[in-house]
């Protein structure tokens, strides 16, 4: 294919890579304040919990995600918000690429706190799909899929952060990034096609 062929395709799709990346910032970002609201709630509930009915250690640890959520999860809102209205796209990839660096000791725990959101935030596009009924199978197909997949931006955006917490390189975050697709058509694909079964 000549070179010239090769920049008019490109000229005709920049609008539209542009679009797609604007809806995928777009979707990230509520999906992902979302997720971190509904986290703070669930640490909430679950710190009542253990101060009722559990011993020292339950209460040290969702204490301890309490913290976690205060110190880590807040500034990361902050940014996220701030991406989207003031700085550049790809506002997931933006927004996790300025989080400042911890010390060295500091990195894999604050790379585990975020790994766990992204557990959590792939799990949980899966499981929102079982809630989705419809007598018509294309169209249930469709709900579910897109909704594991705007779930997956979210997902997106904490496994960004996990990368970003361990490491200052930019080819290593950018390397990260650019497979961000498979993870979002794999959790589609999964979302639209496991039976609810598997998920109860």
């Amino acid at each position: 294919m000549s070179t010239t062929r090769l920049e008019k395709i490109g000229t005709i799709t920049e609008p539209l890579i542009g679009a797609g990346h604007k809806i995928e910032g777009g979707l990230g970002m509520f999906f992902g304040t979302l997720l971190t609201l509904m986290f703070a709630g669930l640490i909430v509930y679950m710190n009542q919990d253990a101060w009722e009915s559990r011993d020292d250690l339950d209460r040290a640890a969702w204490g301890a995600a309490a913290a976690g959520w205060l110190f880590l999860d807040i500034p990361y809102l902050i940014r996220l918000w701030r991406t989207a209205f003031r700085g550049p796209s790809p506002i997931t990839f933006e927004t996790a690429n300025r989080q400042r660096v911890a010390p060295l000791l500091l990195r894999p725990p604050i790379a585990l706190w975020w790994f766990a959101h992204f557990a959590a935030a792939a799990w949980f596009s899966l499981l929102t799909t079982t809630l989705v009924i419809g007598d018509d199978p294309v169209i249930a197909h469709s709900i579910t899929f897109l909704l594991a997949t705007s779930y997956g931006y979210a997902a997106n955006g904490y496994l960004m952060n996990a990368v970003c917490a361990l490491t200052r390189s930019p080819g290593a975050r950018l390397a990260v990034w650019r497979w961000r697709g498979l993870i979002d058509v794999a959790l589609g694909v999964a979302g639209a096609l496991l039976p609810p079964s598997v998920f109860k």
